[in-house]
């Protein structure tokens, strides 16, 4: 499997199912990209958010996170907002996640991220709360020699998620 290294190869926590989120809305603009916005509401005020799901290869979604500017329809994957509701960001990326799954549940959903420090990090998150995750869904690793495996306990170049049922 190859990678994919686009505009939006940023990628996205699955973490805090249980927690307080955002409502969001689904939009799909095209036959191969979807699009969920919410908005983040903080020390910064509200920042429309996006996350988006582009085809990469057939059944597999890629996931971005970013700050969505509606003047300019443009994203961007480098922002660090810090408007101090990153528990509630990455619990409503959870549900989108799981949202985008239940309405394709053949699909797959690649994470990955665009820096060292947010690959850890998303792995640690991941690991942190494996028990959170639904359990119809499985969760592959990522190995630099681009196999998966079962998520365990080690650091993956990428994550995927995607139904047992697939």
């Amino acid at each position: 499997m190859e990678l994919y290294k686009g505009k939006y190869y940023f990628c996205n926590k699955i973490v805090f199912m249980n927690r307080a989120y955002y409502s969001f809305t689904f939009t799909e603009p095209n036959e191969q990209d979807y699009y969920y916005f919410f908005t983040s509401i903080g020390k910064k005020g509200e920042v429309l958010k996006l996350t988006a799901f582009q085809l990469v290869h057939e059944g597999l979604y890629n996931v971005a996170l970013v700050d969505f500017d509606a003047q300019t329809q443009d994203g961007d994957d480098t922002v660090v907002t810090n408007n101090q509701d990153m528990s509630k960001v990455l619990a409503t990326v959870a549900r989108i996640l799981f949202d985008f799954l239940t309405r394709f549940p053949t699909v797959s959903i690649l994470i990955e991220a665009n820096s060292e420090t947010k690959r850890k990090l998303y792995n640690r998150l991941i690991r942190n709360n494996l028990q959170d995750i639904p359990k119809e869904y499985e969760v592959l690793g990522v190995l630099h020699t681009e196999e998966t495996e079962p998520f365990a306990h080690q650091d993956y170049i990428a994550i995927i998620i995607q139904s047992k049922t697939k």
